[in-house]
């Protein structure tokens, strides 16, 4: 019987060894998100706001919060504990401020709260080492925190300070209770029981998608219970414990839920009509079951991870085995939910990044037990693996550690101005400032929302001054490239007619910085929203000459 059905009544031994494989595994992991940490941080250009679109606004909505205005907006996650960690960073940065290297303290507090979230991120590689040592062995559990150290996922969604990592964490921490009740016994399940419903209520006061995720213990009890029928006799009385012990934990993370309870329903009003509009930042067509199954999924761990864990999910369903059906129980709610909402964004699946990680890990555990030439195609793979997604991470970094292509642009657009120039620049929203480069000091600049009532249109009659120069950022032009025509704003249908071929404005410089190593170009590795936002293309267009059509 392999190891991974034996009972779990102790955690396998470490030896040094693989310690010391931890512990370069935890620091390959630190290394890649210390890199970019500093990336787009408010500066004298931008004061106000970083060059990541949430930062400003969630610090800002986190001030409120402790002032006692309350907003819609602080319950459009499932409760206010996200807010209350960050203004205790707000806090902490202002006690450490000396030590910070931020410009302002907005830019420290956004600085210290990625700090943060890369110590959410680190604790959730090492709790999947022993969750993968405890299921399966060591070995396993140090690959397992290997693949998640290199998820790209997991690597730059750990410089923002969105609560994406925390989710992480605690979605790990889920499954870790629910691994530890399939190796315990009946006496430990209430204990295990209430510490799991406790947990999940703050994960909900956090997230409320994380619901989902409540599935881990009751899966960890039926894997170990079932012997061919159901036990539902034994499983309604330890569902009902994690259910009071899940109001209590929502209750004490989020008490504002209950003390202005119509302005939290007012948040998930909010979030409602978010998720049944269309996102038009987000991954090509939006709210498919193959963006949010496949290529976001594939994004986050990287196409060889992710393929090596759909291997592990359908060889513990072909062999039965109970430790993989644990991890696909413990994630597949999550993911399918998220086949429900318009916004496919890839830090929706970053939850289920950790238990994807498992069972990539898990394919090669069960490959490395059927003989030599099988140990060899496991080695092959792992190391392809991590080959392939480290090459991917290292050249987005290189990305992120230069020059942002924001003020490459600004550059760019200052070194040919001329007396005349003067600028529209076009984002999706109001307050999208972070999407685009500065334009030159001293020159008419202007912004134009594409889902808006605005018609883009008047910019070719508009006189004093005539509007020379227009910059679309990349969530606007992937937007026009994907339904032109058929655009779901009016506004962007005419904009899509104003930058029209034979019209007054052509394109003339077009910038977007791969992300290649050693020749290797992995931009279309990247493609998700929150990718793109750390390196956004641009499309500039001139106006034509009036007195020579054709030539700008």
């Amino acid at each position: 019987m392999p190891q991974s059905e034996l009972p779990l009544t102790i955690t396998p031994p470490w030896s040094r060894g693989w310690r010391a494989a931890l512990l370069l595994v935890m620091a390959v992991a630190a290394a890649l998100r210390l890199a970019g940490i500093e990336w787009g941080l408010p500066t004298a250009a931008h004061p106000a706001w970083s060059f990541h679109p949430d930062e400003a606004f969630h610090l800002d909505w986190a001030r409120r919060l402790a002032a006692g205005q309350l907003i819609a907006q602080h319950f459009q996650y499932g409760g206010t504990l996200h807010y209350t960690l960050l203004n205790a960073c707000y806090r902490y940065a202002t006690l450490l401020a000396d030590h910070l290297s931020g410009a302002n303290p907005l830019a420290n507090a956004i600085l210290f709260a990625r700090y943060c979230a890369c110590v959410f991120s680190l604790l959730t590689v090492a709790l999947v080492a022993h969750i993968g040592a405890r299921l399966f062995d060591v070995r396993t559990g140090v690959t397992a925190a290997l693949l998640l150290a290199l998820a790209p996922a997991h690597v730059f969604l750990a410089q923002n300070l969105r609560p994406d990592e925390l989710s992480g964490l605690l979605a790990t921490l889920l499954l870790w209770l629910g691994t530890l009740i399939y190796g315990g016994t009946p006496a430990t399940d209430r204990r295990l029981f209430i510490a799991a419903g406790l947990l999940l209520g703050l994960a909900v006061a956090l997230r409320f998608p994380l619901i989902a995720f409540g599935i881990a213990p009751v899966a960890g009890w039926l894997c170990r219970e079932a012997r061919g029928s159901l036990p539902l006799a034994g499983l309604w009385p330890r569902c009902l414990v994690l259910v009071l012990a899940m109001l209590a934990g929502y209750a004490l993370g989020s008490p504002h839920s209950l003390l202005y309870w119509r302005v939290m329903l007012d948040g998930l009003r909010l979030q409602a009509g978010y998720q049944q509009g269309p996102f038009l930042d987000t991954l090509d067509e939006s709210g498919t079951v193959w963006h949010t199954l496949w290529l976001l999924p594939r994004e986050a761990l990287g196409t060889p991870t992710y393929l090596l864990a759909l291997l592990g999910a359908g060889l513990g369903l072909r062999y039965r085995r109970r430790a993989q059906g644990l991890l696909t129980a413990s994630m597949l709610p999550y993911l399918l939910g998220t086949t429900l909402v318009s916004w496919t964004v890839v830090r929706y699946s970053l939850p289920a990044t950790p238990l994807l990680a498992l069972l990539a890990a898990a394919a090669l555990h069960e490959l490395w037990q059927r003989g030599r030439l099988m140990r060899a195609l496991a080695t092959v793979l792992l190391t392809g693996s991590v080959l392939w997604t480290g090459a991917a991470d290292i050249a987005f970094a290189k990305v992120q550690a230069g020059p942002n292509v924001r003020d490459q642009v600004a550059d760019w657009l200052a070194a040919r101005a001329t007396p005349a120039s003067s600028y529209v620049a076009f984002r999706l929203y109001a307050l999208q400032e972070f999407y685009a480069p500065t334009a030159p000091a001293g020159h008419y600049s202007a912004w134009l929302d594409v889902s808006g009532p605005a018609d883009p249109l008047v910019i070719e009659t508009k006189q004093n001054p005539v509007i020379t120069d227009l910059i679309v950022p990349e969530p606007v032009y992937r937007g026009l490239d994907r339904w032109g025509q058929q655009h779901p704003h009016p506004s962007a249908r005419k904009l899509h007619q104003l930058l029209r071929p034979d019209g007054h404005y052509r394109l003339v410089r077009e910038f977007k910085l791969p992300a290649t190593l050693f020749g290797i170009d992995f931009t279309d590795h990247f493609r998700s929203q929150d990718f793109f936002v750390i390196n956004p293309g641009f499309r500039l267009y001139t106006r034509l000459s009036e007195a020579s059509p054709g030539v700008p």
